[in-house]
C-alpha cells in the first residue's frame, strides 16, 4: 500500500508557497518573476506612449500591414516557443532527476558500507579490558591481550588487540565514508551557503579532524572539485593495512568486499559533480533566451496596437471582427484589427508594393518612433539584466 505524505508548500490557498519562492535564491524570485515584471512594464509603457503622445494614432493603409506582420510573427513565435521551451524544460528536469536518483544510490552505498565495516571488522577474538587482573597494566597500557592464556599481571604482549581498537577502526572507516558524501554534496550547492562546503563546520560536527582539514586545504586547485576522493583513498589504505595485520582477521575477500562500495560511491559522486559543472550548451541556451525575448518584444508592440483607436476604417471598406488580444488570458479583443469581405490580401499586397506607402502620413512616423523607443529601452534593460543563466 502506498504511503502518502503531506506537502506543506503545495496547497496554493495556504500561501505557504510564498516562503518557498523567497527561499529559492537565484531561481523563481530573481529570474522568472523579474522577467515577467519587465514584460508588464514594457507593455504598460507601450500603451502609455500610444495614448499620451499619439492620441490620433490610427491603423490606416500604412500601419495596418505592419500590424498584420506583427501579429503573424506573434502567431509563429507561439509554436516555436512551445516546442523549444518543452525540450528545454525536459532537459533541465532530466538533469535534476538524474542527480536526485544518483544521490539515492550514494546514500544506499554509505549504508551498505557501514554495515559491511561493522560485520567484517569485529572484535570477536579480542580480549576485553575488564579481563585484566592487574590495575597497573590496565591503567598504563593502551591495548589488551589477544589470548586469555597469555594473560600476565604486569606485562603486555606486542601483538594485542582490544574492543576499543576495533571500535576506533570502525568509527574511522565509517566517518571517512560519510565525509566523502558530505564533501560531494557540498559541491552541488550553488548561490547559497551550505555547511557541507565549509571545512570548519565539518570539524565542529565531528566528520573531519584538524589534521585532515589541513590536508584538504593544501590540496592543489586542480583537485578543488575532487576532494571527496581523498577520504575514500584513506579508507582504502586503512583497509589494506588491516588485511596485513592478523589481529583484525580481515581476509583478501573481505578487502575486495570493503572496497567495492566505495568505488561505486566515487563514480556516483563524480557523475553528480560532472552534471553540475557541465552546463547546457551555450548556443542552445542563447537561442531559447533570444526567442523568448523576441516573443516578449512582439507582445509589447501588440499591446500598443491593441490600445489604438481606429477612426478611418470606412476609408478602406473594412469590417471590424473580434480577434484574440496579444494577452489571451485577459480575454480582450483587438479594437484595431479589421478584415474586408474579400480580396484583402491583394489590397495589402498592393499597399506593400505601392511607390510611397512609407510616406502615407504621420501615423507611420509615430509608429516608427514608438518602435525605436521600445527597442532602446529593451537594449538598456538587457544591459542591466544580463541574459546569462546558470544551468
Amino acid at each position: 500500500m502506498a504511503v502518502t505524505y503531506t506537502d506543506p508548500y503545495g496547497p496554493p490557498w495556504k500561501l505557504r508557497w510564498w516562503r518557498m519562492v523567497r527561499q529559492w535564491r537565484g531561481s523563481i524570485w530573481q529570474v522568472l518573476w523579474l522577467e515577467w515584471l519587465m514584460l508588464i512594464l514594457l507593455g504598460a509603457l507601450s500603451i502609455t506612449l500610444t495614448w499620451a503622445l499619439f492620441p490620433d494614432f490610427v491603423l490606416n493603409a500604412a500601419s495596418l500591414p505592419l500590424m498584420d506582420v506583427t501579429q503573424h510573427l506573434y502567431t509563429r513565435f507561439q509554436a516555436a516557443i512551445g516546442l523549444m521551451l518543452g525540450f528545454y524544460t525536459s532537459t533541465m528536469f532530466s538533469r535534476w532527476q538524474d542527480v536526485r536518483q544518483t544521490e539515492g544510490k550514494v546514500i544506499g552505498v554509505v549504508l551498505n558500507t557501514s554495515l559491511q565495516v561493522s560485520s567484517l571488522i569485529s572484535a570477536a577474538h579480542a580480549v576485553r579490558e575488564s579481563f585484566w587482573a592487574s590495575e597497573d597494566v590496565r591503567g598504563t597500557h593502551e591495548f589488551s591481550q589477544t589470548s586469555l592464556d597469555e594473560i600476565k599481571p604486569d606485562t603486555k604482549p606486542p601483538a594485542a588487540l582490544s574492543e576499543n581498537d576495533v571500535a576506533a577502526v570502525q568509527f574511522t572507516l565509517i566517518r571517512w565514508i560519510n565525509l566523502a558524501h558530505a564533501l560531494g554534496c557540498g559541491l552541488l550547492y550553488e548561490k547559497r551557503a551550505s555547511f557541507l562546503a565549509n571545512l570548519n563546520q565539518l570539524v565542529d560536527r565531528g566528520l573531519l579532524t584538524h589534521a585532515e582539514k589541513h590536508i584538504l586545504e593544501a590540496a592543489p586547485p586542480a583537485l578543488a572539485n575532487a576532494k571527496y576522493a581523498l577520504p575514500l583513498t584513506w579508507y582504502s589504505s586503512l583497509v589494506k593495512e588491516l588485511s596485513l595485520d592478523p589481529r583484525f582477521g580481515v581476509t583478501a575477500m573481505d578487502v575486495q568486499s570493503l572496497n567495492e562500495n566505495p568505488s561505486r560511491m566515487r563514480s556516483a559522486i563524480a557523475h553528480q559533480v560532472a552534471i553540475k559543472n557541465t552546463p547546457v550548451p551555450l548556443m542552445y541556451r542563447q537561442l531559447v533566451q533570444a526567442t523568448v525575448r523576441s516573443y516578449c518584444t512582439i507582445l509589447v508592440i501588440l499591446a500598443g496596437f491593441s490600445s489604438s483607436v481606429v477612426e478611418n476604417r470606412e476609408s478602406l471598406g473594412l469590417d471590424k471582427i473580434k480577434q484574440s488580444s496579444a494577452f489571451p488570458a485577459c480575454g480582450r479583443t483587438l479594437p484595431g484589427v479589421y478584415r474586408d469581405r474579400g480580396g484583402r490580401a491583394r489590397q495589402i499586397q498592393a499597399i506593400y508594393n505601392g511607390p510611397g506607402w512609407r510616406d502615407t502620413g504621420a501615423e507611420s512616423t509615430h509608429f516608427t518612433i514608438i518602435v525605436a523607443l521600445l527597442t532602446a529601452l529593451r537594449t538598456a534593460l538587457w544591459t542591466i539584466h544580463p541574459s546569462k543563466r546558470d544551468s
